[in-house]
């Protein structure tokens, strides 16, 4: 199964991410959480991680109900 994910979708996301970091904390919520330091950043990872896990869940069992 090849994935529709590519390098340059990962590039483009790391170029909003470096925008953003350069942002006012008041206005950028990634600014905000790069002043928080690394385990503010690894939770909110973690919880957009869990939510990536269970959407793929309900798209695979989806697929299994057809």
């Amino acid at each position: 199964m090849k994935s529709g994910i590519s390098a340059a979708m990962f590039e483009q996301v790391c170029e909003v991410i470096r925008e953003r970091k350069q942002s006012s904390p008041e206005k950028s919520y990634v600014a905000s959480l790069m002043t928080k330091g690394t385990d503010a950043i690894l939770k909110k990872i973690g919880e957009e991680s869990a939510e990536v896990i269970i959407a793929a869940k309900k798209q695979k069992q989806g697929r299994a109900d057809s």
